[in-house]
């Protein structure tokens, strides 16, 4: 199975061929799946984890969503047993950091969330469960599935396994004697790409690199660098060269904006229980301050207005909605773009303030699209075939935007109506995706040039064919426990 959204019909076919058989809708965007013997399939929704009858028919949820304290998301299932027990990640917050292995009964829904750190299970082997940090580890740790228990302290099994930055995901696979995986690090080059597709390179080092963000006179650059199962916001300065760390706390600090004066930066951090927004001065002069904290969700992604008085957010609701606010005054949170059947992201206003650009997966694919901001008024898809990551120019002249391995940029027409003159292609794209809705490239102040991601995984493919003799000499299994 692959990613499927809200809407879009589940397919199955036989491996020996013959015609697709419709198994109902998607009850969520999910990127997981695995298969049963008790005739279900458990799908990852946005949330919840679902089951989907083998043989067709409306999805439902896995147990009772808040049954488990804490719990916010559900992700990455994995049935390890005929009995119906299926293993998952267990998150409490939206950082690496807040992610635990679980086990949950398909019979009765009965869930409960283990004390191993972990973003995604890869099986059970001879008594011992198989799961892999945020660290690129895969460790081992012995386990009554039955009993949802863990007996005894996990074991460092394999190092430095590649985690893919589009899905978050390991690059590892098991079967009962082999395992497949990518050794080495995800990392990338902060480059600069200009008309024709000229480069060259911004920061020297190869490190793992995200969300870059120039302010607003173009002399500074905002990134994410990732180390290890940490996230944390820098600063380079183009006139010095140097990079600085405005981050401190908190163990996922990502997504960096600027506030339109350039005094401050704004980012997604779990400094807190809850992930929200922070910000701190860019000269350091003070520590770092809340600025938007979601009551009851997480905080995904936001951006300020122009004038600096209102803040546009995406909180994690079922459908990833965008809302705006106030910063004083009447403080209720007001809808942007919230459908129960779309996943709107990575919303971006104008330089003027008048439209608010995002995404959406209305059509059934992602589009950008444009709307007034913040209303009334109707909606105009900007994409024409597919469309993600817009960013406008700083004339607001054009918005640029990603799609099939292109960079597209639309003329916008002037005049008090909201249309779209041309769409052309700025260069071939092949550079690094965001792996969570944001936009990973920045348009520089001429227009003409652009900061993106130069994406390399490192290491090679390797195969391990006696993988359960490796597992069992690991964990001290003897044949009398078998």
């Amino acid at each position: 199975m692959g990613r499927l959204h809200p809407g879009q019909p589940v397919f199955k076919t036989a491996v020996n061929g013959g015609a697709p058989q419709n198994l109902g809708m998607a009850p969520g965007t999910f990127n997981g799946a695995s298969w049963s013997t008790t005739g279900v399939i458990v799908v990852s929704g946005n949330t919840a984890l679902y089951l989907i009858p083998e043989s067709g028919g409306p999805a439902r949820p896995l147990g009772d969503r808040g049954a488990v304290p804490g719990e916010l998301y559900r992700d990455a299932p994995l049935v390890v047993d005929a009995e119906g027990s299926v293993v998952y990640v267990s998150w409490n917050s939206s950082s690496m950091a807040g992610s635990r292995i679980a086990i949950a009964s398909l019979a009765t829904g009965e869930a409960t969330v283990l004390d191993l750190r972990g973003i995604q299970p890869l099986g059970v082997l001879d008594g011992t469960l198989l799961y892999v940090t945020a660290a690129g580890t895969i460790m081992g740790a012995p386990i009554d599935v039955a009993r949802r228990r863990v007996l005894g302290p996990p074991v460092q099994l394999v190092d430095n396994v590649v985690l893919n930055n589009s899905t978050g995901l390991a690059r590892a696979a098991v079967s009962r004697r082999t395992l497949f995986y990518q050794s080495g690090s995800q990392v990338s080059q902060v480059v600069v790409v200009g008309p024709g597709g000229t480069q060259r390179t911004l920061l020297g080092d190869r490190r793992d690199y995200a969300f870059p963000r120039l302010s607003p006179d173009g002399r500074r650059l905002a990134i994410t660098v990732g180390v290890s199962d940490r996230r944390d916001v820098w600063l380079h300065e183009f006139g010095s060269g140097t990079l600085t760390r405005l981050t401190t706390d908190g163990s996922t600090n990502e997504r960096p904006e600027w506030s339109p004066d350039g005094s401050r930066v704004l980012y997604r951090s779990d400094h807190e229980t809850r992930t929200g927004i922070w910000w701190r001065p860019a000269d350091l002069s003070a520590r770092a301050t809340p600025l938007l904290m979601g009551e009851r969700l997480d905080v995904f992604e936001a951006v300020l207005s122009p004038d600096a008085r209102t803040i546009v957010y995406q909180l994690d609701t079922l459908g990833a909605d965008i809302y705006y606010r106030t910063l004083s005054g009447d403080t209720t949170p007001r809808p942007v773009a919230a459908s129960s059947t779309a996943i709107e992201t990575m919303p971006r206003l104008s330089p003027d303030g008048r439209w608010i650009a995002f995404t959406t997966d209305e059509s059934g694919r992602n589009e950008v699209v444009v709307q007034p901001f913040p209303g009334p008024g109707g909606r105009v898809q900007v994409s024409a075939n597919g469309g993600t990551e817009p960013v406008w120019s700083r004339d607001g002249r054009r918005l640029f935007y990603r799609g099939d391995g292109r960079l597209m940029a639309a003329t916008i027409r002037p005049g008090a109506r909201f249309e779209v003159a041309s769409r052309d292609t700025v260069l071939t794209d092949t550079y690094v995706f965001a792996g969570n809705p944001h936009a990973n490239y920045d348009v520089m102040p001429d227009g003409k040039h652009f900061i993106f991601l130069e994406g390399e995984s490192t290491g090679d493919m390797i195969v391990v064919s006696n993988w359960d003799a490796v597992v069992r000499a690991r964990m001290g299994i003897t044949p009398e426990r078998l």
